[in-house]
C-alpha cells in the first residue's frame, strides 16, 4: 500500500472545515483526541465521519479498502498475542524521541526511526 500521507495529514483547511477544533493543536503533533467526539452526555467515542479526505485510513478518503476491518483485526490480534506471550524492555528509554523522524520530511504511510532501537525481548512465565 503507498499513501501520500502528508498532504492529507497536514492540511489545515480540510481538517478546519471538518472539525473546527481539530486544528486546536498542529497537525504535525500526535493527538488522538482529534478524533473524539462528544456521545450524548455519555463521555466521547472515536468518530472519523467529516474526514475523508484529511486522514488516510487503508486507502481513506472516498475509497475505503474493503478489508481495512480484518487487516485491523490481524494487527490487534496480533499485538494482544506478542504483549501476552513477550515482555518488551526499551535498552534506552531516555533517548528514543531522537529516533522518531521529523514529520515533514516524512512522505509517505510508514514512519521508521532514524537509527536502530535497542531493545530486550523476553517470553513471559
Amino acid at each position: 500500500m503507498f499513501v501520500y500521507n502528508k498532504m492529507t495529514a497536514l492540511y489545515t483547511p480540510g481538517w478546519t472545515n471538518a472539525r473546527a477544533h481539530t486544528t486546536s493543536k498542529p497537525l504535525n503533533t500526535f493527538w488522538a483526541e482529534r478524533f473524539l467526539t462528544p456521545d450524548n452526555g455519555k463521555g466521547e467515542h472515536f468518530n472519523e465521519a467529516g474526514l475523508a479526505g484529511s486522514w488516510t485510513s487503508f486507502g481513506g478518503g472516498e475509497h475505503w479498502c474493503p478489508g481495512r476491518h480484518f487487516a485491523r483485526n490481524i494487527g490487534i490480534a496480533t499485538l494482544a498475542v506478542l504483549v501476552g506471550e513477550f515482555e518488551c524492555e526499551l535498552v534506552d528509554g531516555v533517548h528514543v524521541g531522537d529516533v522518531v523522524p521529523v514529520i515533514n520530511d516524512t512522505a509517505f504511510g510508514k514512519v521508521e526511526p532514524v537509527r536502530k532501537v535497542g531493545a530486550r525481548l523476553r517470553r513471559r512465565e
